[in-house]
């Protein structure tokens, strides 16, 4: 009886292990709906929270890199970076089908391209404010003969017409671009997330990023429309694994993100 019953619980424990294998492996029509060349094409914005280039080797390196690196090898498929420059840029590759899935905010314009996961990380945005700038507190920033610079079509730009009453919102192509509009002193005040501009004021004496949340923004992975229902299924399930483990907490301590959280911040 006792090795019948043994044999059971190895069986038993064997049905288990496999289930839990088959369940993280993604099917064909997952496969052929994230990998319809072959490659998973891979599309975020140049920032720190997704890939920037390594200046010494120039390599692409950073959360969003990880994880889309991770997603192919569980796919069995080789990866194809696609960095953009702006937005705008993402949007329209997506459109002319140069990716597959996308690591950026599900905002509403975004959600008409992408079917998004549930975030995996959540960055808060703020003000950084120029050397020498006259402007200790958020409330600040509005006033009549203040520049703020802020991305063309974030949700930050969306955030601040509403809300800016007196100071002037100059837009910006990219991060670099953004930057360009304080050093160059045609901004006293640019608007993000909270993890590019402390990588900005560190190289800008006197500059500083301001105390407060303007947003809390989250990024997720999306897929492309119009794929096999079984693409963002599998997607959604990477993700909570993603979630589960330690790739986004290693990234924020190794590519020190500051103000970017795994989970949502208190």
């Amino acid at each position: 009886m006792r090795i019948r019953n043994g044999l059971v619980a190895v069986l038993v424990g064997l049905v288990v292990a496999g289930c839990a294998g088959m369940q993280g492996s993604p099917s064909a029509e997952a496969r052929s709906g994230l990998t319809p060349t072959g490659k998973l094409r891979v599309g975020f914005l140049m920032a720190p929270i997704y890939g920037m280039k390594d200046p010494a080797t120039g390599e692409l390196k950073g959360l969003g890199v990880d994880i889309g690196k991770e997603m192919a090898r569980k796919l069995g498929a080789p990866i194809d970076l696609h960095p953009y420059k702006d937005l705008g840029a993402l949007i329209a590759g997506a459109k002319v089908g140069e990716v597959d899935v996308v690591l950026t905010t599900p905002d509403e314009k975004r959600k008409t391209v992408f079917d998004f996961t549930a975030p995996y990380l959540y960055v808060e945005h703020g003000y950084l404010v120029r050397a020498g700038v006259p402007i200790n507190t958020m409330a600040d920033v509005d006033k009549p003969d203040i520049r703020v610079g802020v991305l063309k079509n974030s949700a930050t730009l969306k955030l601040l017409s509403s809300n800016l009453k007196v100071a002037t919102v100059v837009e910006a192509g990219s991060l670099a671009d953004l930057k360009e509009l304080l050093v160059s002193g045609n901004a006293e005040v640019i608007a993000v997330g909270k993890p590019f501009l402390y990588k900005v004021t560190a190289n800008l004496p006197g500059s500083r990023v301001l105390d407060g949340i303007l947003a809390l923004d989250e990024s997720a992975l999306g897929v492309v429309k119009g794929r096999d229902p079984a693409a963002l299924a599998y997607a959604e399930q990477f993700i909570d694994e993603v979630k589960a483990g330690s790739m986004a907490n290693t990234a924020i301590q190794r590519d020190r993100l500051l103000a970017a959280h795994a989970t949502p911040p208190k």
